[in-house]
């Protein structure tokens, strides 16, 4: 029976699911065949895969806590709000360099989905990265690209019909050269992908209650108030959390999946 952890994405609270992934590797547990990370999650699963215990917390301590990632004034400017290219250089080399090579000694022949979403069609892909450790953060920062936060979202012009493929779409229609955005737009809990890959036992890792309601009434009533730029930035905000209610919906009720 193959089994598959799911981690949820949510930002800083992403800390939750690193100090989870942290008693594990204290614990030497990783009975995973299939990891799928959406956000947040994918980049904490990387972590985790490297063995690096406290790398996550460190990283979002440091990098994403630091006033560097997140001026406001930027996107006043047309620019990104959130900086991912300074994030994600950040882990290239230095205190914050991840090691990819251990990760992917670590995963071996299992299966890793990160999750993306296209900005053409809305779709959510489930990317696997190659051997080459810029590909995987490229997919990372894909996967953590919230629409116009950065702004237009991550080009992947390389992408491989062979690793890289969405729910529904044959391995050889994976758009090449599209931009893609946070997979928590179009995937924030991917179960079900979990399940039709051929696991039967799911650990799910989140970063809200299992009762959690996104109201997104509140962000209709706030769209009225704001400029046309800003009234874009909300839709795309009620769309996720729109779609956090289905997908919420459907795991709560389905016997798919364990829940922690």
């Amino acid at each position: 029976m193959q089994i598959a952890l799911v981690a949820e994405g949510g930002g800083q609270r992403g800390i939750f699911t690193a100090g989870v992934l942290d008693a594990w590797l204290e614990s030497d547990f990783d009975p995973f065949d299939i990891f799928i990370g959406t956000s947040s999650g994918s980049q904490n699963i990387t972590s985790f895969l490297s063995r690096e215990k406290g790398y996550a917390s460190r990283v979002i301590l440091g990098l994403s806590c630091n006033k560097r990632f997140c001026q406001f004034i930027r996107g006043l400017k047309r620019g990104n709000v959130v900086d991912l290219d300074w994030y994600f250089e950040n882990t290239a080399e230095g205190s914050f360099a991840l090691d990819f090579a251990a990760a992917r000694k670590s995963l071996g022949q299992r299966k890793l989905l990160i999750t993306a979403t296209n900005s053409r069609n809305r779709e959510s892909y489930y990317l696997t990265p190659s051997g080459d450790n810029n590909d995987w953060r490229q997919l990372l920062k894909a996967s953590s690209a919230f629409p116009f936060l950065y702004r237009d979202g991550v080009k992947l012009s390389a992408l491989s019909s062979t690793n890289s493929i969405d729910a529904t779409a044959s391995r050889d229609k994976v758009p090449q050269g599209d931009f893609y955005l946070d997979g928590g737009l179009s995937a924030p809990l991917p179960v079900r992908q979990a399940y039709e890959r051929g696991a039967r036992k799911i650990v799910v890792i989140r970063t809200v209650n299992a009762d959690f309601n996104t109201q997104a009434t509140w962000a209709l009533k706030r769209k009225r108030k704001y400029n046309h730029t800003y009234a874009r930035m909300i839709i795309c905000l009620i769309i996720e959390l729109s779609t956090r209610e289905i997908y919420y919906d459907q795991t709560n009720s389905s016997p798919m999946a364990n829940h922690y």
